[in-house]
């Protein structure tokens, strides 16, 4: 869909996270030369070498389509919030890309569940990363790619169990977080 000059593609895909370990980014590594980027994270967890963590490749001719997941099913999203939004640079910006990521915490927590999700989760976060396309930094907005492809950005939905208080515990708890995922391109207009 085009909005204002982007354009969005939707991915939605599910985090387990496994915490511990000092890992980092591409984009972070010239301000933490000492942390392990992805290639090397299965140093840190073995469980890291497997194809269910981040970043994702999604290889277009190996998808297959399953007939047997329902629709996405939303509640909240088309409703505006009254409520004003924290911002936060949370550190992961600095001298390699002083503004390529914040995050904005929701007052209202819209729910998503229904496609493979076998419960409904809130919305508690968004976020996004984009990158630095000039020399010599060269950053990939996108945390994700398609068929190797990085885009200019990319927005995160982060959502968590209804039956869990935070992110923090919902990274502790198996199926914890769903996060949509949405990448954009620059359009012309």
């Amino acid at each position: 869909h085009n909005l204002y000059g982007f354009s969005f593609t939707c991915c939605f895909y599910l985090f387990f996270f496994l915490v511990g370990g000092h890992w980092c980014y591409r984009s972070q590594k010239c301000e933490q030369p000492q942390c392990e980027d992805p290639a090397r994270w299965h140093q840190i967890n073995a469980a890291c070498s497997g194809n269910k963590q981040s970043p994702v490749n999604i290889v277009t001719r190996n998808v297959v389509y399953d007939k047997s997941l329902k629709a996405l099913t939303f509640e909240g999203y088309d409703v505006k919030g009254s409520a004003k939004w924290d911002v936060e640079n949370n550190g992961h910006t600095g001298k390699c890309c002083p503004t390529c990521w914040f995050k904005v915490t929701l007052k209202t927590s819209p729910k998503v569940g229904g496609g493979g999700l076998r419960r409904r989760y809130k919305a508690v976060e968004f976020h996004l990363h984009w990158g630095v396309p000039s020399e010599p930094q060269n950053i990939p907005g996108s945390e994700h790619s398609i068929d190797g492809e990085k885009y200019p950005m990319e927005l995160h939905v982060v959502h968590i169990r209804e039956d869990v208080s935070d992110v923090t515990q919902a990274k502790e708890t198996p199926d914890g977080l769903a996060v949509l995922a949405f990448f954009v391109k620059v359009g012309s207009e």
